[in-house]
């Protein structure tokens, strides 16, 4: 299996129910804090936010 790449990360966002809605969640916030960013990472796979 071939590691992750960029595209494949973009892709996972934009196509699928859980990244829209990580999506969605990010644009409600007008100044991420670390807790954001923390709450961010759990809600996506490794790759996606490494």
């Amino acid at each position: 299996m071939r590691p992750p790449r960029d595209v494949d990360t973009e892709a996972w966002v934009l196509t699928t129910e859980e990244g829209r809605g990580l999506l969605a969640e990010v644009a409600q916030v007008a100044a991420p804090g670390p807790a954001d960013l923390a709450r961010w990472r759990r809600r996506a796979p490794a790759e996606a936010v490494a």
